[in-house]
């Protein structure tokens, strides 16, 4: 009775502030505005490759919704998410730059990894003679901070993000939706899908997971889809979860990822005969978009046996069922999974929207440079 009143008591709080501050994200499934806006940028830019920099949140939501939905491999994506000499000079090495669009991704637009990716691209561009002020997108604050500057002074397109919203919880705002658009997504069935949702739905995954970490002792959450393109989906996941509610050192569900079918054969063992703290979330796609029935068939029978395997051994888990891996049912789980966390928070107790621990190796970095 007392946990039913609590999860009451947070779903009174998600419906009564929607889309006030920090819960801004919940009113992005309902702006089809911004997505008309991007698609008609979008549909007069010339290009065969985009080059997206970023890093964390302002990357994560955009390349999750590329590599799940993109159907083709044109336009070619390359995704500069680190601060590695070596890659980021390799990944650049043959790209077509005089017929790429380059997009540069920062919440707050002073992050110091993009800042520094983004100037050292601007000085290749223009030592190699390329025009880019026309097919550059700036995705940031509205504010004085150096990459809104850096737009307004070159005549840079920008798409504003919101102060309140949280990079994490941003993929159904322009920093997903606008690399999503230039992948040919229909973002706008992105959205429907999202609008669908009851945040009920999100309740009852909310307090499985709670439980689990409150009565079951399970420290660890598996995020277990199987599908291939759903890897970029759950590195997502692990972010939003890991940065929204690892607050103090009691709470803090720890997210890994595992890929069905592949991770059987290498994480599985550790699931099923290891330490019993871990809670699964497997997300199976019932229709696939490609009919290679020997396929469909083995990787459904897998996931099943896998699942039944791990509940006879008294591991516990869900399944979330995805009729297909389509525009409305992915934007249909982001937004459920966003919710889910953001009642995760109030459950726990914790602000799901900061991220107080990253701060010092911030000032640490900027101390040693």
């Amino acid at each position: 009775m007392e946990i039913n009143k609590k999860i009451s008591k947070v779903l009174d709080y998600l419906n009564r502030n929607a889309g006030k501050n920090h819960l801004e994200f919940m009113k992005f499934p309902h702006d089809t505005k911004i997505a008309e806006e991007i698609l008609e940028y979008v549909k007069n830019l010339k290009y065969n490759t985009v080059i997206i920099i970023g890093i964390g949140g302002s990357m994560l939501g955009g390349k999750m919704l590329v590599e799940a939905l993109k159907s083709s491999s044109r336009p070619k994506f390359i995704f500069i998410d680190n601060i590695d000499p070596d890659y980021f000079a390799e990944a650049l090495a043959d790209a077509d730059l005089n017929n790429s669009v380059f997009v540069i991704a920062s919440k707050t637009g002073n992050t110091i990894e993009t800042t520094t990716n983004f100037s050292v691209l601007k000085k290749l561009l223009i030592k190699r003679g390329i025009p880019y002020r026309n097919k550059m997108i700036i995705l940031t604050e509205n504010n004085n901070n150096f990459l809104n500057k850096t737009a307004k002074k070159e005549k840079l397109k920008c798409f504003h993000i919101s102060r309140n919203t949280i990079g994490r919880f941003s993929v159904l705002g322009p920093m997903g939706l606008v690399p999503a658009g230039l992948a040919k997504i229909d973002i706008k069935k992105i959205l429907e899908g999202a609008r669908n949702i009851k945040i009920d739905k999100a309740a009852g995954l909310a307090l499985i997971q709670y439980l689990a970490y409150t009565k079951q002792k399970k420290p660890i959450t598996v995020i277990f889809p199987y599908s291939s393109k759903l890897n970029s989906f759950s590195e997502w996941y692990i972010q939003l979860l890991s940065e929204s509610i690892g607050k103090n050192a009691k709470i803090g569900p720890t997210p890994i990822k595992a890929i069905g079918a592949t991770d059987q054969h290498s994480q599985l063992q550790l699931f099923m005969e290891g330490p019993n703290n871990k809670f699964i979330i497997f997300i199976e796609i019932e229709k696939f978009r490609h009919n290679i029935p020997e396929m469909e068939r083995l990787i459904h029978a897998e996931a099943h046996a896998t699942a039944d395997a791990l509940t006879a051994k008294k591991r516990p888990s869900i399944i979330i069922k995805l009729a297909a891996l389509d525009e409305k049912n992915l934007g249909g789980l982001i937004y459920t999974l966003e919710l889910q966390i953001a009642l995760l928070g109030k459950l726990f107790g914790v602000n799901a929207f900061n991220q107080p621990g990253v701060e010092l190796a911030k000032k640490l970095t900027k101390k040693y440079l």
